[in-house]
């Protein structure tokens, strides 16, 4: 519409240029009330003082067809051309019903009696508002007319007090005195002022964080730049050219984060006035050059990181070589101090001297985890050797003072050549000890050799400095084992007794133990063996006091075996005796759990599946092999007892079982009967929507219907089967009709919100289309409103248009669904509107004018030129006023619209006013 009303404008203002004899002294008046809320006749005398000084009035009281909707009707009515020249003598009052909102616009000729002091800002609030808020259309603008004329009548001195004085007793019924001043702010000019100071502002922040980042990272190469000038001689060579490498490509991207800051400073400083746009563009090219240098920040970063790793490095290279030194070091110490055991003690050492010749070079290439490694691997081995060293130097130490101390027995008459043997064998085995430290293999090869020295130690003291403990301990010790000797034969003769009794047995419940009596009796024979070697080797004329310690701990374990052999006789006879008393009991319970899950699966044997009837089978066997079993002559009791055991257990899991898939297909049975009914609604709900509106929904949305249709079907299917099937089939439906009606449950309310809100969408298409068919019926209703005005002098061509137009329109029958057949008739109704205008347009230049006496049209309803005259007539009347009273002001200067670029004109929604809430 708004393009319709511009080239309409255009159309008018061209004829206006074209014939400057319709300018006259008389002014015009345009009033635009499509609902009638103003007394015309009152607003028209009102208006009189003002047309008489020329002015080209225009009255609007409508709703808001736009952001632009001001400006639109300002250039319809000729006030203002399409570029924004607002007349000189054009003077306008509009206020928007729907937002209540009012606004003047005037010409350079209003400015000294509206412009100054803010004078048209004080008459807006004081005088129009007030009115406006009460409802009272007629008298906001009858007042507001007399507050224009007396402005114009006595205009407000700059600076001083405005004081507006008139009085319309007939009319309003009273005075008003409006004054005011201020701060004068108009809504354009202002929020055209914040978005320009906004942006500037994000302009400067983004500007300077973009500087500071830019300084941030200067400070920081140029420390990596310091630091790059070392890297040769503190890190390895791949490591030195992985660091130029990185360093470059930041130099490079750091180079270009200084030309796209310098690029977009020097393209924002050729602009002497940047628009809005370039300040955004600036903006945005600061930001990628925030963007780019926190990249290079994680490039420096990555820099950083990387020395700081390798300083790490080199660092536990150096301390892991200083360590090995140190270990080394002592390792030496502990060879030296063993003498002349350890001949040429450097050789045991070469090995870790390599490791650390080996770390010393990787250091000396920078290259810290190799030497390391290698330091970490001379520090073990020089540990180790340290250690060897150390246990052999202790041992000879203690092989020495064994032969001092040894001395001190003989003269309790006991003899020391086993001792003295045992001390020569540990001396050999040092020295090979010594001897394999010092080959590749070093201390591992050493070990066993040490081990055996402490070994022939233990040895040379037991036969020497303490042979006599040892042999008062076996002395204590061969009492104690006689005496556990005596109880165990006690404890074989009850063995023997209880095996007689455990014969009278089925002999498959004591196979396995029928031996025990006779090897009881063989161990205890190889015990008393024992105690008795034990008594002779402790004699101080054999003195094997170590032999006699082994056998006394031989004896001790063939004793402790004897009692394992005779427990396990008594104990089966007490399980037997136990299982042969319990076996009526455990028979009655098994049979009595096997009747129990037999009946209840007979009586739920469509909901039970299969796994408690196959345990139900394996129940029966064992409980009929527990009662063949009984029915031996000599029952195996305790095989017995496990078969019937396991009767009774597979029996309670088969009970327990079934009775849990029957309450779970009686839940399901439950929870489908709570689900369907909902289910069932929903789906019933979504396909009455769609059945009632079926033209205005999606195919994708139909198609999601057709599917949860679908599934509820399958799910009623399913409910039916599960009553005709059995077991896990009648599980497996009623899981699936389950699911089917939760999914059904789940997905409807999002399915019916799909079609709800495809009918949305085309009920505001059909908003829409009432509004173009609207606005069609009132340029018919105009066009043929002209023609019968026109009667004759309308050319045939455009009464045609009309008509066709009026039958096209009549053609149109509601409802009409479905999204083509809207726009279609969307189409249809604007381009009807627009044909109907362009016909009207046409017939309005063909009727004749009125008589120049008349001065001023009257207002045509629904928004036209006048009645019987148009404004155009009224001005052609006299052609003696010069076209400069009426010239198109320039937005410069003081004409023009307030709000616009300049000083004057069209008051502003912000600031003091406009809006009526």
């Amino acid at each position: 519409m708004r393009y319709l009303i511009r080239w309409a404008a255009v159309a008018g203002l061209l004829l206006l240029l074209a014939l400057p004899s319709l300018v006259q002294a008389q002014g015009s008046l345009f009033i635009d009330d499509p609902d009638g809320r103003l007394d015309e006749a009152a607003v028209r005398a009102a208006a009189q003082p003002l047309l008489a000084r020329g002015a080209m009035l225009a009255i609007y009281i409508v709703d808001n067809d736009g952001v632009y909707d001001f400006d639109d009707r300002l250039v319809a009515a000729g006030l203002q051309s399409p570029d924004g020249a607002f007349r000189s003598n054009g003077l306008a009052i509009y206020y928007e019903l729907g937002d209540r909102w009012s606004e003047f616009a005037f010409g350079t000729q209003w400015n000294p009696a509206l412009a100054v002091n803010d004078n048209h800002e004080a008459i807006r609030q004081t005088v129009l508002d007030p009115k406006l808020d009460v409802g009272d259309f007629t008298a906001a603008v009858v007042n507001t007319l007399g507050a224009f004329e007396a402005a114009a009548a006595n205009p407000p001195r700059p600076g001083g007090v405005t004081v507006n004085d008139f009085f319309w007793p007939a009319l309003v019924g009273g005075g008003v005195a409006a004054t005011g001043g201020g701060v004068y702010a108009y809504r354009r000019r202002r929020q055209t002022l914040e978005v320009r100071a906004r942006l500037e502002e994000q302009l400067k922040d983004a500007r300077e964080q973009a500087s500071a980042l830019i300084t941030n990272l200067g400070m920081r190469f140029r420390a990596q730049e310091e630091k790059a000038k070392f890297d040769r001689v503190s890190y390895a060579a791949g490591d030195v050219d992985r660091l130029r490498v990185m360093q470059t490509q930041v130099s490079q991207a750091f180079i270009q984060v200084q030309d796209r800051f310098k690029t977009t400073a020097e393209e924002l400083n050729r602009r002497e006035q940047p628009t809005n746009e370039q300040l955004e563009q600036a903006t945005a090219g600061y930001q990628g050059v925030q963007t780019q240098a926190e990249q290079v920040q994680e490039q420096m970063r990555a820099i950083e990181e990387l020395r700081a790793k390798l300083d790490i490095e080199a660092q536990a290279a150096r301390e892991a070589i200083e360590r090995a030194k140190k270990d080394l070091t002592d390792a030496a110490n502990q060879l030296e101090a063993l003498g002349n055991a350890m001949a040429n003690p450097a050789a045991a050492l070469q090995s870790a001297n390599e490791q650390m010749a080996h770390a010393e070079a990787a250091m000396e290439r920078y290259e810290a985890i190799p030497a390391t490694q290698a330091a970490q691997a001379a520090s073990e081995l020089a540990q180790a050797i340290g250690h060897v060293a150390e246990r052999l130097g202790t041992i000879m130490q203690q092989f020495a003072a064994e032969r001092s101390a040894g001395s001190a027995v003989v003269e309790q008459g006991y003899r020391l050549d086993a001792s003295h043997a045992a001390i020569d064998a540990g001396a050999v085995a040092l020295t090979a000890a010594a001897t394999a430290l010092k080959s590749r293999q070093g201390p591992a090869e050493a070990t066993p050799h040490l081990e055996k020295a402490e070994e022939l130690l233990q040895q040379a003291i037991a036969s020497g400095s303490g042979a006599p403990a040892l042999r008062a301990a076996n002395a204590e010790r061969l009492a104690e084992v006689e005496a556990l000797g005596e109880a165990t034969s006690a404890r074989i003769d009850e063995g023997l007794a209880a095996f007689d009794q455990v014969d009278e047995f089925a002999e498959s419940s004591w196979s396995d133990i029928s031996g025990n009596d006779t090897e009881a009796q063989a161990a205890a024979d190889r015990a008393q063996e024992h105690w008795e070697l034990a008594a002779a080797a402790n004699s101080m004329e054999q003195q094997q006091f170590l032999a006699a310690r082994n056998h006394l701990e031989s004896a001790t374990a063939e004793l402790e075996f004897v009692e394992q052999l005779v427990d396990a006789i008594i104990t089966r006879l007490n399980d037997i005796e136990v299982a042969r008393d319990g076996a009526p009991a455990l028979l009655a319970e098994a049979e009595r759990s096997l009747n129990d899950a037999i009946e209840f699966v007979r009586s739920n044997d469509d909901d039970v599946g299969q796994e408690p009837e196959q345990q139900i089978r394996e129940a029966t066997q064992y409980l009929n092999q527990a009662k063949t079993e009984a029915q031996q002559d000599k029952p195996d009791w305790l095989r017995l007892s496990v078969a019937a055991s396991a009767a009774d257990r597979l029996a309670d899991a088969a009970l327990a079982g079934a009775r849990d898939e029957a309450v779970s297909m009686d839940r399901m049975r439950q929870q489908i009967a709570k689900l369907r009914p909902l289910a069932t609604a929903e789906v019933a709900k979504i396909a009455r929507y769609v059945t009632l509106h079926g033209q205005d929904i999606q195919a994708e949305t139909t198609a999601a219907v057709k599917n949860l249709v679908q599934q509820h079907e399958q799910a009623q299917a399913l409910e039916r089967q599960a009553e005709e099937r059995i077991e896990d089939q009648r599980r497996d439906a009623l899981e699936q009709a389950l699911a089917l009606y939760a999914r059904i449950q789940g997905e409807g309310e999002g399915v019916y919100q799909r079609a709800f809100a495809d009918v949305q969408r085309l009920e505001q298409l059909r908003t829409e289309l009432n509004k173009h068919l609207t606005d069609a019926r009132r340029a018919l209703d105009e066009g043929e409103s002209m023609v019968r005005q026109a009667r004759s002098h309308a050319l045939a061509s455009d009464v045609q248009v009309l008509q066709q137009s009026r039958a096209s329109f009549d053609a149109i029958r509601m409802p009409i669904t479905g999204q083509a057949n809207l726009e279609q008739t969307v189409a249809l109704a604007q381009r009807i509107a627009r044909e109907a205008r362009e016909a009207s347009a046409n017939v309005r230049r063909r009727i004749p004018r009125s008589s120049p006496s008349m001065s001023s049209p009257g207002p045509i309803s629904s928004g036209g030129w006048g009645s019987s005259s148009s404004w155009s007539s009224s001005r052609g009347s006299s052609s003696s006023r010069s076209s400069g009273s009426s010239s198109w002001g320039s937005r410069g200067g003081g004409g023009g619209r307030v709000g616009r670029s300049g000083g004057g004109g069209r008051v502003g929604r912000g600031g003091g006013g406009g809006r009526r809430r």
